[in-house]
């Protein structure tokens, strides 16, 4: 399933295609170095703020088990 979602904001560090073609984005967090946070476009599942290599970690778990389809629509 193709995801529209071409361009990668500033602060995005990461993003994972779930099963289902929504995305799971990892976006770092300005104030603190190192650390992120996530969210999945699809399901609306959030992740945490923490360490950024864990919140990579989370959010490649989610994508890999999550079915739901992107509610992200161009305007």
């Amino acid at each position: 399933m193709k995801n529209n979602r071409t361009t990668w904001p500033k602060d995005v560090i990461a993003r994972y295609v779930t099963m289902g073609g929504a995305t799971v984005e990892v976006k770092a967090d300005k104030s603190t170095d190192g650390h992120a946070s996530g969210s999945c476009d699809g399901c609306g599942h959030r992740i945490a703020w923490g360490r950024a290599v864990h919140v990579c970690r989370d959010a490649h778990r989610h994508a890999e088990t999550c079915r739901a389809m992107s509610r992200w629509t161009a305007s």
